[in-house]
């Protein structure tokens, strides 16, 4: 599902005219680097790196494909946009309000990749796999996430996904995450047969609803939550999962209820560690 060679880029400044099948490019810790005429079939275009400058300052055209179609990279947008239809491949960074809908982003790992951007819409895509790095108050609604890494945010906060089929990738959704007094909406959808189900690891999540997913059949735990208060998880189908149905640590003032837990490897693991 996750392409193992990658060709990485550090401090230089033009990757151009590369065919890669079904190779990567990752941008790790780099600045102003130009990306063009680059054709990838299988894979995608990654980025890492803190601070914002190792998002936005660089130049990745719309001559780059993705199994044909153009990759979208859209940066600074201070007032927002909609993705145009087609796109292969899209990048947000450093940008508020921007909507990403009705796109085939298959077979390429991961279809959406964000990073220091706001209010971001994501909705009725099909998809390989969302990225977020600290990426805050972002609404996917309708989508089908296959076949890559599926959901993956490390430092990103205020995510509300709902009406949503997670499926066959190696993370469900997990969050690793330092932000603090964060909350989540999980509502009303489908995770099966990933790695991971849906591990969320987010130091004081407050207000947080979980309510009537089915998370069923996926290789390691099912639900997993860290450091929750004041949050409700209910309604939930938590099925044939590999290890923990539902895993709570250090939950407070939190309420677990008319959740139906089968077959899993234990059902429900609570631990507090004051």
């Amino acid at each position: 599902q996750i392409c193992a060679s990658i060709a990485t880029v550090l401090h230089t400044d033009t990757v151009t005219n590369n065919t890669l099948n079904p190779d990567s490019i990752h941008l790790i810790h780099t600045n102003s680097v130009v990306v063009s005429n680059n054709t990838i079939t299988g894979s995608a275009i990654y980025i890492t790196g803190n601070p914002i400058s190792q998002w936005n300052t660089h130049t990745i055209a719309t001559s780059n494909t993705v199994n044909g179609k153009p990759v979208y990279y859209a940066k600074n947008l201070a007032s927002g946009g909609t993705i145009p239809p087609g796109a292969g491949q899209v990048i947000v960074a450093n940008s508020v309000k921007v909507l990403i809908e009705n796109q085939n982003l298959t077979d390429c790992g991961t279809g959406i990749v964000i990073g220091y951007s706001t209010g971001i819409g994501i909705a009725n895509n099909s998809c390989s796999g969302i990225t977020m790095y600290y990426a805050y108050d972002i609404t996917l609604i309708n989508n089908t996430i296959i076949d890559g890494v599926g959901i993956y945010a490390r430092d990103s906060g205020l995510i509300n996904i709902q009406n949503t089929t997670i499926t066959n990738n190696w993370y469900g959704f997990y969050v690793w995450d330092d932000v603090f007094n964060n909350s989540f909406i999980i509502k009303n959808n489908n995770t099966s047969n990933n790695t991971v189900g849906i591990s969320l690891r987010a130091p004081s999540s407050n207000n947080s609803i979980i309510y009537n997913n089915t998370i069923v059949g996926n290789l390691d735990e099912g639900l997993e939550l860290h450091d929750f208060s004041n949050s409700t998880i209910s309604d939930n189908t938590i099925s044939f999962n590999g290890d923990n149905g539902l895993n709570a640590k250090n939950l407070n003032h939190s309420v677990i209820a008319n959740n139906t837990i089968i077959d899993n490897s234990p059902g429900l693991n609570y631990l507090w560690s004051g």
